[in-house]
């Protein structure tokens, strides 16, 4: 069977299973004949995948061979996340997705990826990898579910394309949320007329930081939003007169925050090398293409624990280090240093009103993040300035100023149903209010005292 053959019947096979499964099941032998035609759907794949070589097997970032894919049951009507990788905790974009959704568990997510080699979240879980065209494919795997309004969280430029495909098959409205910058022609990238696709499509436009709103804003000549890594408001800590942790943990830190290449790692680890930090770690703490075991010399490392189990940690810790870019000639990771907001940053400050110490450049989106609502300290990675950064933040009197804005932080980035808030927000086309309008910087960039 020739390729243009297989696409051809494949491309029959899922506009004549669209049709039937849309025809009610009236009675038993209507419900029958639905049963045997998946089943022959199924058959008939497997045989036309064989004839034809397969779907263009495709590496997905971790060097692991994937093709199209279904898991879970069919949905009707469901809510629909499209996002490159899986949707659960071992990494920063499933772990808020997963927080978005809480209310909603019963939705479908169409990766393009398995790069953490883990089970995603969702109803049904389907992927569609690089070299798959999503309009052929996306019918025949949805079965006999149905979309009826989808977020796009896009990192590749699969994502886009399945994006695209699952909105051509839904009459509902589409939100795109960008929450990383990752710009390129490659398949590992995304081109900017692939994006501006999207853009034209979305019915409403979000970002993860004010940076990321106005670059994309000025981009592609519509309105972005910003709109945070949020945190579940019966989490965050919102109390007063919070007191500092005890003496038996007065300068022990957490380190937080993904360590996004060997550069951050160098020079994290020339930090540590030099000062003598009482840290641990929770979580991955570094994307797949980042081995950061050496760190485990200087750090404790304690992994996925119990959500119960993290935020006492947090609540009895003096401070979090947060390793970032330094947005010169050494960062090679740029793009990611100058727009994004670590989701654990502002997650494990909410639920332990952790004070931070960011290294890195204050241009970047994080630190100025934290300067804007009076989280922390920015400062070099120069051991000596982070040494006394630590010590001061450490002192009794900035522990309660810092926490104290964390708490106010906490009240601000906590909400109940973060879903609702954008399906409402889709409908009206604009965020349903101004929650996050950013006030004035607090200007706490750290140096050296002479």
């Amino acid at each position: 069977m020739t390729s243009c053959t297989y696409h051809s019947q494949k491309g029959a096979l899922a506009r004549n299973y669209s049709e039937f499964k849309r025809t009610p099941c009236n009675n038993l032998l209507q419900k029958l004949q639905l049963k045997l035609f998946e089943k022959l759907r199924s058959l008939l794949l497997v045989a036309l995948r064989g004839k034809s070589g397969g779907f263009n097997r495709q590496q997905d970032p971790s060097g692991s061979e994937v093709e199209p894919q279904r898991d879970g049951y069919n949905v009707t009507r469901a809510s629909t996340i499209v996002t490159a990788l899986e949707v659960n905790e071992v990494h920063g974009t499933g772990v808020l997705l997963q927080r978005v959704f809480k209310n909603d568990s019963n939705f479908i997510h169409i990766g393009c990826a398995n790069g953490y080699n883990s089970r995603s979240s969702g109803a049904l879980r389907l992927c569609i990898p690089a070299g798959v065209d999503p309009s052929l494919a996306l019918p025949v795997l949805l079965g006999a579910s149905s979309i009826s309004r989808i977020l796009v969280v896009p990192w590749l430029q699969q994502d886009i394309h399945n994006a695209l495909a699952a909105k051509a098959l839904s009459s509902g409205k589409l939100c795109l949320w960008i929450m990383d910058h990752n710009p390129g022609d490659n398949l590992g990238n995304v081109s900017e007329s692939n994006m501006r696709k999207l853009v034209n499509e979305a019915d409403l436009l979000l970002a993860i930081s004010p940076e990321l709103a106005d670059h994309y804003t000025a981009t592609y000549g519509r309105q972005f939003y910003f709109a945070p890594p949020i945190v579940d408001r019966k989490a965050a800590l919102t109390v007063t007169a919070l007191q500092p942790p005890p003496p038996t943990n007065a300068k022990r830190g957490v380190l937080v925050g993904n360590i996004w290449s060997a550069m951050w790692l160098r020079q994290l680890l020339f930090v540590l090398e030099q000062v003598k930090l009482d840290l641990e770690t929770f979580g991955s703490g570094s994307p797949p293409h980042v081995d950061a075991s050496c760190l485990s010399k200087f750090v404790r490392k304690r992994g996925h624990v119990p959500e119960t189990e993290l935020i006492a940690s947090m609540r009895n810790a003096a401070y979090a280090l947060v390793p970032g870019g330094t947005m010169d000639e050494h960062d090679d990771v740029a793009f990611i240093s100058r727009f994004s907001i670590p989701s654990r940053v502002l997650y494990l400050s909410a639920i332990g009103n952790l004070p931070i110490v960011y290294l890195g450049s204050p241009d970047t989106a994080a630190a100025k993040f934290i300067e804007t609502y009076g989280l922390g300290v920015v400062c070099s990675y120069r051991p000596e300035v982070v040494e006394e950064a630590v010590a001061y933040i450490c002192e009794h009197d900035q522990q309660i100023r810092f926490r104290n804005a964390a708490i106010r932080a906490a009240a601000l980035f906590s909400i109940d149903d973060m879903g609702d808030w954008i399906w409402r927000s889709v409908e009206l086309g604009r965020p349903i209010d101004s929650r996050w309008a950013l006030p004035s910087s607090t200007n706490s960039v750290f140096t050296l005292k002479n």
